[in-house]
């Protein structure tokens, strides 16, 4: 960290960041903590006047802990669901405590969490496990924040509900096990919504029980083009790509 102190803006620490999220290192998540904790103190003491010209690095913004979540999401680490979820935290208390706006979560960022707890079920352990009990809640209360969050946003932005968040929810209840009302529910939004895209009727069939299917008389549609037209209508209306789903 300390050879990072002669760095002067924000592009030069996400790249950083960004290597050591992608590194094969088995510590690298641990390492982009410490690295963004201090960033975090260098920001607050730039707002505090506090700090020396030199160490000067800008504002720490949502791409940055997008990076650390990654990291965590990506590593081996039993407890990443734990620790991406705690990030996000941190996220919306810097937002609301020092009014970071370049720091407040997006759509991005929730489903970065959301993938962290999919990928927690392909530990080599039960799904009954605490590990994987506290995943799926994770997922669960991760889902309900953004679709809040959404919904306070206008479903516009950075915050819209797009098809890609709707299947990463799916696709972290499949792997976890959740019941089939958890899935109906996010399914009927997405439909409501117009979000059904091949990946979050791929996601669905996956997560969902032969009943549920039945119940959305799934059998009918022989191919995605049979799709009621109000199902998949505002798929396509994406502001961006996330870094999945290409």
């Amino acid at each position: 960290v300390q050879l990072l102190k002669s760095c002067r803006n924000m592009d030069m620490f996400s790249r950083v960041l960004s290597g050591w999220s992608k590194s094969s290192c088995a510590v690298a998540p641990q390492r982009v903590n410490e690295i963004l904790y201090w960033m975090e103190h260098q920001e607050v003491r730039q707002r505090q006047k506090q700090w020396e010209p030199r160490f000067v690095i800008g504002r720490v913004d949502a791409t940055c802990y997008n990076i650390a979540i990654n990291a965590w999401a990506l590593s081996d680490y039993p407890w990443r669901s734990q620790m991406s979820h705690e990030l996000l935290r941190r996220m919306e208390e810097r937002h609301s405590k020092y009014d970071f706006t370049r720091c407040k979560p997006d759509m991005i960022t929730y489903c970065s969490v959301m993938d962290a707890c999919y990928f927690s079920a392909k530990d080599n352990v039960s799904v009954h496990s605490t590990y994987q009990r506290i995943a799926l809640d994770t997922a669960i209360s991760v889902w309900e924040e953004l679709q809040f969050a959404s919904h306070q946003a206008g479903g516009v932005g950075r915050l819209k509900l797009t098809h890609v968040a709707y299947g990463t929810f799916l696709r972290a209840c499949g792997a976890l096990k959740a019941d089939d009302g958890i899935v109906e529910k996010a399914f009927i939004s997405a439909c409501t919504n117009g979000q059904v895209s091949k990946f979050v009727l791929q996601q669905f069939k996956d997560s969902s029980s032969d009943s549920l299917h039945s119940k959305f008389c799934l059998a009918e549609y022989q191919q995605y083009s049979d799709l009621p037209n109000s199902w998949t209508a505002n798929v396509n209306k994406v502001p961006y790509k996330s870094r999945n789903y290409r």
